[in-house]
């Protein structure tokens, strides 16, 4: 990249998808690449927080934030579309502020069902019993599955998603959840899950997502996530 010149136009650009989760050879190549920049050269780096990108790199980095668009705004946005007030509602409290997942909700009907049966599904897990729960975990995340890393994080998402929405539920301030303030699995979960058991879960949720740029075992991860609210 450092040594190619553009054909067509005066700059090359490179865009560096979840730059937060290079490993450390990547990011040991990344960082010899930024030491010997070229004027024709931008490299863009996407990450959801700036804490896991080394510090040598984040140095030779100008940073821009992208704040979530108010649901206000994309409620409006899907009005414009044609969607009507209860739709266009629901589907900005799931997109959790980024216009494109909410493009990607309506656009999209297979994305739009696999989300709801995740999001049922988290919800059936966390009224079950810890056996029951075990059952489960090879069955969310097959052994054979290639990709356990991805859906393991897509797993995280959702149930802390979830979690998000019952502990809302118990401060009163179900209008900012993802759901819709009346979803009754959300109330029946808030009656069965106190805040510390929602606390420590959440904060389990958060151990394993910091760990899933080391090699950890999906199966274990979800066990031990089970057991600490048990």
């Amino acid at each position: 990249f450092r040594s190619m010149t553009p054909l067509t136009s005066p700059r090359k650009v490179a865009f560096i998808q979840e730059a937060d989760m290079l490993s450390l050879g990547a990011a040991n190549a990344l960082l010899k690449t930024l030491e010997e920049p070229k004027g024709h050269a931008h490299l863009i780096l996407r990450a959801k927080s700036t804490e896991r990108i080394p510090a040598t790199i984040l140095s030779r980095c100008q940073i821009f934030r992208f704040h979530r668009v108010g649901r206000s705004l994309v409620m409006d946005a899907l009005r414009k579309k044609g969607f009507d007030a209860e739709e266009a509602e629901r589907v900005a409290r799931q997109s959790h502020g980024c216009p494109g997942r909410a493009l990607a909700y309506v656009s999209d009907s297979a994305l739009r069902a696999e989300q709801d049966v995740q999001w049922s599904a988290a919800v059936h897990l966390f009224t079950g019993s810890l056996a029951e729960q075990f059952a489960q975990v090879g069955k969310l995340i097959p052994k054979q599955e290639v990709n356990k890393r991805q859906m393991l994080e897509q797993h995280l998402n959702t149930w802390e998603s979830v979690l998000r929405d019952v502990l809302l539920s118990h401060l009163d301030c179900a209008e900012v959840s993802s759901s819709m303030p009346e979803t009754r699995e959300i109330q029946t979960l808030a009656t069965q899950m106190p805040v510390p058991v929602l606390t420590k879960m959440l904060q389990r949720l958060r151990d394993v997502r910091q760990a899933l740029h080391s090699n950890i075992n999906a199966h274990l991860a979800l066990e031990h996530l089970f057991l600490a609210v048990h």
